[in-house]
């Protein structure tokens, strides 16, 4: 009956140990992730190395771990893409965000930049249709007007300063006949 007791205690201690040991490892693989998305590479790896000390077969870890050995080389083309953004290069920061990508491809900062860096180039690209199509119009060119307008609406196909350009060409052809 006492070793029974004893057993059960043990096992019991034991449920509450491996518990105790899992969340540990969880707790550092979480401080891991957030170091790595700080770009805090030895930081991330130390939590790693711990969790993997912790639980040897945590996946997270090991993957972590891997991640944090190959952001060295990212990290300055991470900085050159959002100085490039900041500067107003769209292209150039599309380029080196796609460049970290290809080393980092979980990098939250990098995808999210590259989804600005590309908005950026789509707006730009848009406000240069427009204002093509309206100095076209202007300027009496109404076959270029048309099509800047097009290749606007390709871009914005619900944008009101298309439809707006459409009835200013629609009108300026009409009073032209």
């Amino acid at each position: 009956d006492i070793a029974l007791d004893r057993i059960k205690v043990a096992k019991q201690r034991l449920e509450r140990l491996a518990g105790e040991a899992a969340a540990a490892a969880l707790s550092q693989v979480e401080a891991g992730e957030r170091a790595l998305a700080d770009g805090q590479t030895q930081v991330a790896r130390q939590a790693f190395e711990l969790a993997q000390q912790i639980e040897p077969a945590n996946a997270r870890a090991a993957a972590g771990l891997k991640r944090s050995g190959g952001l060295a080389p990212v990290l300055p083309l991470l900085a050159d893409a959002e100085t490039a953004l900041a500067a107003g290069n769209a292209a150039r920061a599309i380029d080196l965000y796609g460049q970290v990508l290809k080393g980092d491809p979980q990098n939250a900062a990098a995808n999210a930049g590259l989804a600005k860096a590309r908005a950026t180039v789509s707006d730009e690209a848009y406000a240069r249709q427009v204002g093509d199509a309206l100095a076209s119009l202007r300027a009496g060119r109404y076959a270029e007007a048309r099509q800047a307008l097009e290749r606007a609406r390709a871009l914005r196909p619900q944008a009101p300063e298309v439809s707006a350009g459409f009835a200013e060409l629609a009108s300026a052809l009409a009073s032209r006949d």
